[in-house]
């Protein structure tokens, strides 16, 4: 989105909410754009069009490390912590096989998994949450057997 002319922007936001709520009945208040790439101007657009700009606090690089799930979960168990957003790609068996092995491990350490509009609630559109990087190591969680 910050390659696009403003008019490119707005109807690719456009194009994104009426499918969205074509195909669900809703119509979307959230958007996370491809990469995380945002800056002012994709902001502005997203707060005319009463959208909320939701990037991550934990990037595990599941894409990168797809033949190696130890990794991606490795910076998983130093990185999660509270109220945290986690950035994965369903598009990768490794990472849905991953997650059925983690989630157990997260709910062992007391975490339960809810939506970003029920973690963050209201937002106001126009704003961002969240980065593309990750915060320094928290190293929190305890493995299960």
């Amino acid at each position: 989105m910050t390659t696009l002319a403003p008019g490119e922007v707005a109807a690719e936001f456009s194009r994104a909410t009426e499918a969205i709520e074509a195909a669900t009945g809703r119509r979307p208040t959230l958007v996370r754009t491809g990469f995380g790439a945002i800056h002012d101007a994709v902001l502005a657009e997203a707060g005319r069009q009463r959208l909320t700009a939701v990037n991550w606090d934990v990037v595990p690089f599941d894409w990168r490390n797809d033949a190696n799930t130890a990794a991606t979960r490795a910076v998983l168990m130093s990185q999660i912590a509270p109220n945290t957003v986690v950035l994965l790609h369903d598009t990768f068996a490794s990472t849905v096989d991953l997650m059925s092995e983690f989630i157990p491990v997260l709910k062992a350490n007391g975490y339960h998994l809810v939506t970003v509009s029920q973690m963050l609630g209201p937002r106001a559109p126009g704003s961002l949450y969240g980065s593309r990087d990750n915060g320094p190591p928290v190293h929190d969680l305890v493995d299960v057997p």
